[in-house]
């Protein structure tokens, strides 16, 4: 195809059908990238609210299996409490049947760890483990911290600890205690249970919260009890502290449920919390979704809607520039068309004709002119036309002319008959 001149393709730019050709097809490009924006647009936003009713019920389904074990293990301290009182009523208290009675309730609940008793000087005197081994007497609690406040608080009710290493399993567990009185009042001992953190840890360890997700527990002050994953080996983040300002702030707040989005202090990654109160207790579960995981299926998504609109981008471009180029062939065809009309145009304009009334001489036969002269025919008709002369000379001039040589030609024709 060959090329417009300046002028052509200057007036093509400007012509009005290629004018809205570029702005419709400019005008359906924004209108498909703004759909394919707007659609994923409301899809995150779609995956983050998926993502925010998923932690919530994980950490209510959480917080519903641990409200139920807190609420056995404390009434099986009752039942422990109870069994002692009975006895102390009946005079002193036997400790093989207290032993058969607490192993009894302890194999009611598989979960724990100990279940055991002190006297008021913090003397372990029964109680049963998973290793099936009585309490040894030698064994003092008096100076562990819920004991201490068990003794100076009388209206303690459940303590709960911090994770501990137990001094009979040395497992990390949490002590679950409460208070034993004398009929007076007066503080008369201790009973626990404890848990291993490693029970959480498995607990947690069955609900599915993708590659980089987190379930965790805490107490009021924000520290660790346990964690799913555990980023940097077993029980070395329990104790530590979430420094989450968003999660500092809902707590301060005095929130017992919330949910948001905040990168973790302990390994960096952005996540999607929601934490729920474990009943009146002072711990909570928290859940973890990575948005790196409940993102990936809109990355995916995205990632096939932006490929057909750039297939659709790409199609309407090359289907204008097809159009674009079929304008262009016939405006050079018309340029071309209208180049030859011109050309011949110019050559009629260039054809001399003779037409209409000429004024000629009667007696010699000159012709006048446009500007009043007397010319001669053949001078006339040569500048009026692209007729030509040449010249000869007709019989009847001859014998006017030259009269003895037509009669000279005359005989000869008599003698040739």
């Amino acid at each position: 195809m060959e090329v417009l001149t300046g002028d052509a393709r200057n007036k093509l730019l400007h012509d009005p059908f290629i004018a809205r050709l570029a702005a419709g097809v400019l005008l359906l490009n924004l209108f498909i990238a703004s759909l394919v924006w707007l659609s994923l647009r409301q899809n995150w936003h779609d995956h983050e609210q998926q993502a925010s009713l998923a932690t919530q019920n994980l950490s209510l389904v959480l917080k519903q299996e641990l409200v139920g074990d807190l609420s056995q293990i404390d009434l099986a301290l009752f039942a422990v409490s109870e069994e002692i009182a009975r006895q102390n009523a009946g005079g002193a208290i036997d400790r093989k049947k207290l032993n058969l009675s607490m192993a009894r309730i302890f194999a009611r609940l598989p979960y724990l760890e100990v279940l055991r008793m002190a006297n008021d000087q913090g003397e372990i005197l029964c109680g049963a483990d998973t290793g099936a081994r009585a309490a040894a007497p030698s064994k003092y609690v008096a100076d562990r911290d819920y004991f201490i406040r068990l003794r100076s608080d009388p209206g303690s009710g459940l303590v709960i600890t911090k994770p501990v290493i137990g001094r009979i399993s040395g497992k990390l567990v949490v002590v679950f205690a409460r208070r034993l009185n004398k009929p007076d009042g007066s503080f008369a001992g201790a009973v626990w249970a404890a848990i291993t953190v490693e029970h959480f840890t498995k607990l947690f360890s069955q609900i599915d919260v993708g590659k980089h997700g987190i379930i965790s527990m805490f107490d009021s002050e924000r520290s660790i009890i346990a964690r799913y994953p555990e980023p940097l080996g077993s029980g070395v983040v329990v104790g530590k502290k979430y420094s989450s300002p968003e999660l500092r702030q809902h707590l301060q707040e005095g929130r017992t449920t919330a949910t948001f989005s905040a990168h973790s202090t302990l390994d960096g990654i952005e996540r999607m919390f929601s934490y729920q109160k474990i009943s009146s207790h002072p711990i909570y579960v928290i859940v973890g979704l990575a948005k790196s995981d409940y993102m990936a299926e809109w990355r995916s998504e995205a990632a096939q809607s932006l490929a057909l609109a750039a297939l659709f981008i790409v199609v309407v471009l090359f289907l204008s520039w097809m159009l674009y180029c079929y304008v262009l062939k016939r405006r050079q065809a018309e340029e071309e068309k209208e180049k030859l009309i011109n050309e011949l145009r110019s050559a009629l304009e260039n054809v001399k004709q003779l037409s209409g009334l000429l004024p000629m001489c009667a007696a010699c036969k000159k012709i006048r002119n446009d500007k009043g002269y007397w010319e001669q025919i053949e001078f006339y008709i040569r500048e009026h036309s692209e007729a030509q002369f040449t010249h000869g000379i007709c019989p009847e001039c001859i014998k006017t002319l030259y009269p003895d040589y037509c009669d000279d030609l005359s005989g000869e024709e008599e003698k040739d008959k």
